[in-house]
């Protein structure tokens, strides 16, 4: 057996040194230092120079502080007109239904004692023009006032109409025209009152001035009389009416 030539030996591998390489990020931290402490100085030195520059422009004084955005100082009237509201138009008060009458005014007579039976039930009311004077079963544009009965009552009631005034006459007095006016002035019915038309109701009633002046006739100065009253509700009402003048 052939003898096998011997193999040399491997040379020794040279020692490896180690590589001192730069850590990472040492460099990145310096320069993000620099940075901010640059941006810091620059604000510090722009603050400075924005606080002269207001300064010597009189920016913060109260008077450029009232200036509007590109415009001309705002003038105390100015201001006035926006801050203070308009004042609210004054309320108006209806006219009266009765003339302001001069001492001694002299009233005409237009009718007396006319007895009128209103054809009111339970079920429909009657509509009275006191200027004729006239009953009417349903409602027209003349009418002064309504005779009417509720459900629960065998008492009619009477409403007075638009621009109709009207008292109630105490008892045991008989009013003229003048002593009705008088009452009206003084205690008028209410506009949405119903009166009960019991017997013996005595009421003044003055007309509508401007249903009157529509008709082309003047206003009526009336005295109702409830006469008399069926079982059923049906009143009978006497009537005296006088031209007011004017």
């Amino acid at each position: 057996m052939a003898d096998t030539p011997a193999q040399p030996p491997n040379p020794a591998s040279p020692p490896t040194q180690p590589l001192n390489l730069p850590r990472p990020g040492n460099g990145l931290a310096r320069l993000a230092l620099v940075v901010a402490a640059a941006s810091l100085l620059l604000a510090v030195i722009a603050s400075g120079l924005a606080v002269i520059a207001l300064s010597r422009s009189g920016a913060g004084t109260p008077a450029a502080a009232s200036q509007s955005p590109g415009g001309p100082p705002a003038s105390p009237s100015a201001k006035a007109s926006v801050l203070v509201p308009p004042s609210p138009p004054a309320p108006t008060s209806p006219a009266p239904a009765l003339d302001v009458l001069a001492p001694g005014a002299v009233y005409s007579s237009k009718y007396t004692d006319q007895q009128l039976i209103p054809p009111v039930n339970q079920s429909s009311d009657a509509y009275i023009d006191l200027d004729e004077p006239r009953a009417y079963p349903r409602s027209t544009d003349t009418i002064d006032i309504v005779v009417g009965q509720s459900y629960d009552s065998s008492v009619p009631y009477i409403d007075l109409g638009d621009n109709v005034d009207g008292a109630i006459v105490p008892a045991g007095t008989a009013p003229d025209a003048a002593g009705c006016a008088e009452l009206i002035r003084t205690a008028p019915v209410s506009a949405s009152a119903s009166v009960p038309a019991q017997r013996n109701l005595v009421m003044c009633i003055a007309t509508s001035r401007s249903q009157a002046s529509r008709e082309g006739i003047k206003q009526r100065m009336v005295v109702l009389t409830v006469v008399s009253l069926t079982t059923a509700g049906r009143p009978t009402i006497k009537l005296t009416a006088w031209e007011i003048p004017g």
